[in-house]
Order: structure tokens, then sequence, then C-alpha cells
């Protein structure tokens, strides 16, 4: 079962922004805007991870 990514607002990004980038080690983290999804915050890590099982899909 996947768990839910944690979540923060445009504000808490623009007031705790390090704090905020130290969670994308335990995940995404989805960002509010007016208690609706805005965007998605993932580590280089996953970008990359994502970046290649997406490679390796569409070279199936």
């Amino acid at each position: 079962m996947q768990q839910l990514p944690q979540m923060a607002s445009v504000s808490d990004l623009r007031h705790r922004h390090i704090e905020i980038f130290a969670k994308l080690t335990e995940g995404p983290v989805l960002i509010a805007n007016h208690n609706r999804p805005a965007g998605v915050l993932i580590s280089p890590e996953q970008w990359d991870m994502f970046v290649e099982e997406l490679d390796m899909l569409r070279d199936m």
C-alpha cells in the first residue's frame, strides 16, 4: 500500500524551505496552494530513478 506524501503549503515552503528539503529523504512532499495541490517536490535521486524507469519502459 502506498502511503500518502508529506504535505506543506506554499507559505511553509517559503518560510521553512530548509526543513522541507530535508524531508525529501523520506519521500515526496506535496505542495498545496490554498489547500489545493500545486506541485510535488522529490529528491534528485528519486527523479533520476523515475527517469531511468521510464527509459526502461519505453525500450520495452
